[in-house]
């Protein structure tokens, strides 16, 4: 059973469209993806800097562990889909 994360109705399908087809994200979720805390607080906007404790829950809890957690598991996820 899904939970509901305090994260943009935009983000989510964004993270979906990752997850299912491989398709990179924007700058910010990249860097939540990439596990890059420096990144992530660097291209987020106000309202996604407070929430970036959300994105790694939804990630945590939602996505398979071996898409994200660092740049390589990003890029291993999405070789899978070229």
């Amino acid at each position: 059973m899904s939970a509901d994360y305090d994260i943009t109705i935009e983000s989510k399908e964004a993270l979906k469209r990752y997850v299912k087809m491989g398709i990179k994200p924007g700058g910010f979720l990249t860097a939540v993806i990439c596990n890059d805390l420096l990144g992530a607080i660097g291209s987020a906007d106000s309202n996604n800097k407070a929430l970036i404790p959300e994105y790694v829950k939804y990630l945590f809890n939602e996505v398979p562990g071996n898409c994200w957690g660092s740049p390589e598991a990003m890029q291993t996820w999405m070789e899978k889909f070229r």
